[in-house]
């Protein structure tokens, strides 16, 4: 009997513990999906720029490659 009134008095505790842990997991995934929003944009930029990047250096090679094609055919 001691024996059960002693883990229902360590229950309330073993509870208490576990709210507090998972109350600071809830608080902690909050914060990360106020920040994820912010990190998508990020990201988005990051891809326009590096696609912008890409398009700009085909555009250089292809000239490029036919300033050479000229050149050749010229001599």
């Amino acid at each position: 009997m001691d024996e059960q009134i002693r883990r229902m008095n360590q229950n309330p505790k073993c509870l208490s513990a576990a709210e507090e842990k998972y109350s600071q997991k809830e608080d902690k995934y909050e914060e990360e999906i106020k920040i994820l929003p912010d990190k998508l944009k990020e990201a988005e930029i990051h891809a326009e720029f590096a696609e912008r990047s890409v398009a700009k250096l085909e555009k250089t090679e292809h000239l490029c490659t036919q300033r050479m094609l000229d050149q050749t055919l010229v001599t």
